[in-house]
């Protein structure tokens, strides 16, 4: 599965986001560690099939 990368800039600098999937419940997932969206991989393919995920 290959992340399709948004970017919005803001004041504070640049987000960086992915909503993938089509589901419920929405599911968010927050990056505290500052690293890339690419962390998410182990995990995004197999939760985006059944719900909506913004990360």
């Amino acid at each position: 599965m290959k992340i399709e990368k948004y970017k919005l800039e803001t004041p504070k600098g640049t987000l960086q986001y992915n909503i993938s999937g089509n589901g419920k419940p929405n599911i968010v997932l927050i990056n505290g560690g500052s690293g890339p969206i690419e962390g998410w991989m182990k995990i995004l393919p197999a939760i985006s099939e059944s719900s909506s995920v913004f990360s």
